[in-house]
């Protein structure tokens, strides 16, 4: 296909094989369990907080706590604090001891109550912007160049303005097969309108010339950590992958409002899934995402606990990166401050449906002759600066490492760093592991961060990718092995690429096998993850001293097959005492 050709050639004939199964690895435009007809300010995401110590009795709780697993009863003061957790009539002993008699007491009648879950790899505010119609034109995936034009055609009809960007998002841009160019297609329709197209993985966009000059994309020379796509000639043809993408996508940045309201309705969707904390695994920082968070931090329209990233761009001087991100960081601590950007996003390598995840061994299949082992955003040496000098000053990592070859990169580097077991930085999707690798996560407290989509871990994705490597396509997502090694392993949605749901998630880990058994599912959706982020002393469980920060389900999961969990509804989810959302 043409959107690497002359300087970088891909094979078509892999590409359009392999078309059905890197769709179903999508950044769907569309929210998953989202409702966007309902109003926020209708559920009223910011509900008071109890002017009284709470006791829930009567209740089904599951602790997470190993040395108490069960109760039935736990009070809670009316700052969010848990005060007692146990039976009924310990609960209520241990309050009169303590002088508080004067408590609002709620009769659970039996309902399951649990931890709430915590989300390490999320995408807020654009899932929420993804799931508010009108702000992208939403294309669908398989089409060709003529078709696309067509469909952007209609969606500028369709708009009151026509002076400003034209957005879309959804297209499959890696199997573009026609003799003209993109660029050119694109121009001849909108000559003089900047026009975005952002693809269907996450990985790429396609411009043109308007947009381009906007942007200050010369399509010269690739960017460090990223590709731009060429036609027979030798000419740019408007295509953009990786980190090439990332000056189109800041031109292109929607206004303060429509990401404000995607940030309030990322918020809504997350708590209506029983989701507390999350990191924002995005972190364009160029693009107003600090300020956006905080701005509704001084709103109070915070309703999770946001352990955040800022996103490491490899094509920006090392030095003056440093400071930015340094001046950004922001530990936040307690109730009044529920903000923070303590982590930093480091991409190793791009994904194997692009033939850019980063691999010990060449690819039986390359989809680029020039990067047949996948492809690098950084440099050895810039990666061991970046990573030291981050650590250094409090942040942990959070690195996108999908080959083998990223992970063992990513591992190196971190086993080159002394001290960088305190940061507890984390190797986020982790698709292939060498096993020799194993044993590294526990020995250097790096934490293994995996996903459960309904396509990733499938067969017939598994099938579709030994078209590229193999019988290796067959040992994907090693979730099992990882946790044998004593691994500290998380799950997380990476939302809205996924599905959301972490109830639907656990149920897709133990029905693979991937998972021994609920309470080590439960685990890596909740105490796990809290480790991760650092705070595992006041999250993840339910104990005294620690928020009460818990969710309540329409069943209780222990006591129906794991095939029933897609039934399972969030009744409430509670943020250290205070209601976030309610059935």
């Amino acid at each position: 296909m043409d959107a690497f050709e002359h300087r970088h050639t891909y094979h078509v004939s892999i590409a359009l094989r392999i078309l059905p199964l890197v769709f179903l690895l999508a950044a769907h435009v569309s929210a998953q369990f989202a409702d966007p007809s309902s109003s926020r300010n209708a559920s009223n995401p910011r509900a008071t907080r109890s002017t009284k110590p709470v006791v829930l009795r009567n209740a089904a709780i599951y602790t997470g706590d190993q040395s108490a697993p069960w109760a039935q009863s736990f009070a809670y003061s009316e700052n969010g604090i848990i005060l007692h957790v146990g039976s009924n009539k310990a609960v209520t002993k241990a309050l009169q001891q303590a002088g508080i008699t004067d408590v609002n007491r709620v009769d659970m009648k039996g309902a399951f109550v649990m931890p709430s879950f915590q989300d390490i790899h999320t995408h807020i505010p654009e899932a929420g912007i993804n799931s508010i119609s009108g702000l992208f034109c939403t294309l669908q995936t398989g089409r060709s160049v003529k078709q696309y034009v067509s469909d952007l055609r209609k969606c500028a009809q369709n708009e009151e303005s026509s002076d400003s960007w034209l957005r879309a998002a959804g297209a499959s841009l890696y199997a573009f097969d026609e003799d003209t160019s993109p660029l050119k297609m694109l121009d001849e329709e909108f000559p003089s309108r900047p026009v975005i197209v952002l693809d269907d993985l996450g990985h790429g966009a396609w411009i043109n010339s308007r947009a381009m000059k906007l942007a200050g994309i010369e399509g010269d020379d690739d960017p460090q950590g990223g590709m731009y796509g060429w036609d027979e000639a030798g000419d740019f043809n408007g295509l953009l992958f990786e980190n090439a993408q990332q000056k189109a996508r800041d031109a292109a940045k929607l206004t303060y409002r429509d990401m404000y309201d995607g940030l309030l309705e990322a918020l809504y969707i997350v708590a209506k899934n029983g989701i507390t904390t999350v990191s924002d695994a995005g972190g364009f920082w160029t693009r107003g995402i600090v300020d956006l968070w905080l701005d509704a931090l001084e709103n109070d329209d915070v309703t999770v606990r946001a352990k955040n990233s800022l996103y490491i761009y490899p094509d920006m001087k090392l030095r003056k990166q440093l400071r930015k991100v340094n001046e950004l960081y922001r530990n936040g601590k307690g109730e009044d401050d529920l903000v923070s950007f303590n982590t930093a996003k480091i991409y190793v390598d791009g994904i194997l449906g692009l033939g850019t995840a980063l691999l010990l061994d060449d690819y039986d299949y390359p989809l680029n002759e020039e990067y047949p082992r996948g492809f690098p955003y950084f440099k050895n040496s810039a990666l061991k600066k970046y990573t030291r000098e981050l650590i250094k000053n409090g942040f942990a990592i959070n690195f996108h490492s999908i080959g083998d070859g990223a992970v063992r990169k990513a591992l190196d580097v971190l086993e080159s760093i002394p001290n960088s077991k305190k940061s507890r930085s984390r190797i986020t999707h982790a698709y292939m592991i060498d096993a020799a690798d194993d044993a590294r996560f526990k020995k250097l407290n790096v934490i293994p961060d995996f996903q459960m989509a309904p396509d990733g871990i499938s067969k017939s994705y598994q099938e579709e990718m030994s078209e590229l490597i193999g019988d290796r396509a067959y040992e994907l997502i090693p979730t099992k092995r990882l946790l044998a090694a004593g691994a500290t392993v998380t799950i997380s949605s990476d939302w809205d690429a996924d599905p959301i749901s972490p109830i639907t998630s656990m149920m897709r880990a133990l029905q693979s096998k991937r998972v021994p058994d609920l309470e080590t599912a439960i685990k890596l959706w909740t105490l796990n993850p809290a480790y991760a982020l650092r705070h595992d002393d006041v999250t993840g469980s339910l104990e005294k001293g620690k928020y009460a920060d818990y969710v309540v389900l329409s069943k209780n999961l222990f006591d129906i097959k794991t095939g029933a969990f897609k039934k399972v509804k969030v009744k409430k989810t509670v943020l250290g005492g205070r209601v976030v959302y309610e059935q």
